[in-house]
């Protein structure tokens, strides 16, 4: 199959018709059942020759422009079965399915019938809302499943409703949403040329060892300062700006609920962060504090700890409990001297008159909460006593700290857009845009809104990101 360059596809784009005759307008729109060369009647999503060659390979395009269209299903029960399939292995029903992406029941069940057509933007919708590749969808080879993410998260499905249930259908339907921008995320910051995970380059996984497990967290602790260029007393201002701009880590912000604080996921060979937007982890010291938990496991756990998906609970990152399992002690005790180095927090202790004016200066300063702070000055080895005692006092968070961690969740320009989609991963997606990487169709799509509600944020979500990022 011969290859076209897309570069020079779009540069003489007027050198070539449309299937009406007419000067070709650079672009291609796709349905469920092929991509073509677009015309003023198409009505699917609209894509440029760098998207098409990125996801079919270029061969693809010398195809469309030899014959004006190129089919992308492959088997005639294609992609109502991919889509039944992986709806069973998440364990989810038509109607939560429907409600977590927003759609009618009806637009779910003919998309798992065979042989119906639905459009495609409706598609591509249920799959980024299944954790599958909307690209892909349709196609017998594969729509990008991790099946070992899908099985993992059904097997912590619990439907009886309970206070203490391991996971609801709501947030199982919310992670794999999560999981699926995971997976975009990377893929854009490759073709945008931003480097890749610097930081897992440079660590290897370590297993739990037999022993205390905070000392392991704490020397983990102090290696991923040291690799990421840390003080090992400098606070850390943001743990959005830190993982998702210097180091490349996606980290999401989801609403899941009262119990869960937060998730790592691994969906194929790609891993992400979330933790929870609301419940105790509304606050952002507690957000914090399970950024890095689960950082720990995102960069020192192996795989078979990792099992494709580890969830944590409120209790266990906020030191509610005294987990008895050697990884989550390991990865709290990673947290805390993360965030709060020892050196640090004991310079600022000896300077306090009382244990509760030394919690509140160890929060203030480095963005952690008080039980998290009492937790560290205990193993500080400190010998006043007036640095010990019981309870922790109620230190509440400046505003700086909503902002540093909050602001291009708060203030997003588009109110539509889910919280998983926001920060980041918009960026990026506009980014594309302007770079001519993707249209402002596929934004639209990205992001889950309409072409015209994208359009009028579009500026503003560019303005969101002015930070500097890693070099390509």
């Amino acid at each position: 199959m011969s290859e076209l360059d897309p570069a020079e596809l779009v540069a003489n784009a007027g050198s070539y018709q449309d299937l009406d005759g007419n000067p070709w307008n650079g672009l291609f729109v796709r349905s469920q059942v092929q991509i073509a060369l677009d015309s003023a009647a198409a009505t699917g999503h609209r894509m440029n020759p760098f998207e098409v060659a990125d996801i079919f390979g270029r061969g693809v395009l010398s195809t469309i422009m030899d014959e004006g269209a190129y089919p992308i299903v492959e088997a005639p029960d294609q992609p109502a079965r991919t889509l039944t399939e992986q709806r069973d292995r998440l364990g989810l029903t038509i109607d939560e399915v429907a409600r977590a992406a927003g759609l009618d029941k009806d637009v779910i069940v003919g998309a798992e019938t065979p042989g119906t057509l639905t459009p495609v933007r409706l598609l591509e919708r249920l799959s980024q809302n299944l954790a599958l590749d909307e690209n892909l969808i349709g196609l017998a080879r594969g729509s990008g499943t991790s099946i070992a993410l899908s099985t993992r998260l059904k097997t912590m499905l619990d439907r009886t409703g309970r206070a203490n249930a391991t996971l609801t259908p709501a947030t199982v339907a919310r992670l794999a949403e999560a999981a699926w921008v995971i997976a975009r995320q990377v893929d854009l910051e490759s073709r945008l040329g931003f480097s890749a995970d610097s930081v897992l380059a440079r660590i290897q996984p370590v297993p739990v060892e037999p022993g205390p497990g905070y000392r392991q967290g704490y020397d983990l602790a102090r290696e991923t300062r040291r690799v990421l260029g840390l003080g090992d007393e400098e606070p850390i201002e943001s743990m959005r700006a830190l993982l998702g701009e210097k180091v490349g880590i996606p980290l999401l912000t989801v609403e899941l609920g009262q119990r869960v604080a937060g998730a790592t996921l691994a969906n194929g060979t790609r891993r992400g962060i979330v933790v929870n937007a609301s419940g105790p982890t509304r606050n952002p010291w507690i957000r914090r504090i399970t950024a890095a938990h689960e950082l720990c496991h995102y960069l020192w756990d192996p795989d078979t700890d990792l099992a494709a998906l580890r969830v944590d609970t409120t209790d266990t990152v906020d030191f509610g409990t005294k987990p008895t399992d050697l990884v989550e002690q390991r990865a709290n005790a990673f947290a805390v001297e993360f965030l709060a180095p020892q050196k640090g927090l004991r310079r600022l202790a000896e300077k306090a008159g009382s244990r509760d004016e030394a919690l509140e200066a160890i929060s203030g300063h480095f963005g952690i909460s008080a039980r998290a702070a009492g937790y560290h000055l205990q193993n500080a080895h400190l010998t006043r006593k007036e640095l010990f005692g019981e309870g922790d006092p109620v230190i509440e968070p400046a505003d700086k700290w909503y902002t540093a961690e909050d602001f291009d969740l708060d203030w997003f320009p588009i109110k539509s857009v889910a919280y998983a989609r926001r920060g980041r991963f918009a960026n990026l997606v506009a980014r594309a845009v302007e770079r001519g990487r993707i249209t402002a169709d596929s934004g639209a799509v990205l992001l889950a809104v309409p072409l015209e509600e994208f359009k009028r944020g579009f500026e503003s979500i560019l303005g969101l990101g002015k930070r500097t990022d890693r070099p390509g």
